[in-house]
């Protein structure tokens, strides 16, 4: 294939691969989930438009650690103020919230991103192992450190992309519009 062609092929897989995250982020504004009402303390994210859903849990972001004793109504307030609904990684029922949100705080000191604010730079299992490491200590029962089930991609590969796969573009002129074939073909 001639250099210009894979050029534009590239590019055109980018745009692609932009589009399907656009169409993501917004089923994932569609979405209602239910929350127990309860003393919780969670994991959440914000969502930009080029965000990935699916997140590596071993993969560095910002996360946000906090507490609610009403989950409904705390992500409403989040989601009035950013562009896209944030996306809850994980909920944890506790039986004392002050205690287990001060033990995480202490532990998570060093990845705090701005003083005074639950938002640490971190992968979502360390941030999940300092919470299930309190909540053990402090509450004496072990918790799940799987993604909640509307969370996708607890053992995402860093990447996807097959190297093997080849897109081949047929080229046409523009009287020949309805025989326009696009194929995958193996190398």
């Amino acid at each position: 294939m001639e250099k210009k062609y894979k050029k534009k092929v590239y590019h055109l897989r980018k745009v692609l691969e932009q589009k399907e995250r656009n169409i993501k982020v917004l089923e994932h504004n569609q979405k209602q989930i239910k929350y127990d009402e309860g003393d919780t303390v969670y994991i959440m994210r914000t969502i930009g438009d080029d965000t990935n859903l699916d997140i590596n849990v071993d993969e560095t972001l910002y996360l946000k650690f906090d507490r609610s004793i009403n989950m409904k109504n705390r992500k409403s307030t989040y989601d009035t103020c950013t562009k896209n609904k944030v996306q809850i990684l994980k909920t944890i029922h506790v039986n004392d919230l002050l205690t287990i949100e001060n033990c995480v705080k202490k532990k998570m000191a060093n990845y705090v991103i701005r003083k005074g604010k639950e938002y640490f730079k971190c992968s979502y299992n360390q941030l999940v192992d300092v919470i299930a490491a309190c909540i053990e200590f402090y509450e004496e029962r072990i918790i799940s450190k799987k993604l909640d089930d509307n969370v996708k991609g607890q053992s995402r590969p860093t990447y996807n992309f097959n190297k093997n796969k080849v897109l081949s573009i047929k080229i046409i002129s523009s009287g020949d519009c309805d025989n326009d074939e696009y194929e995958d073909t193996e190398t």
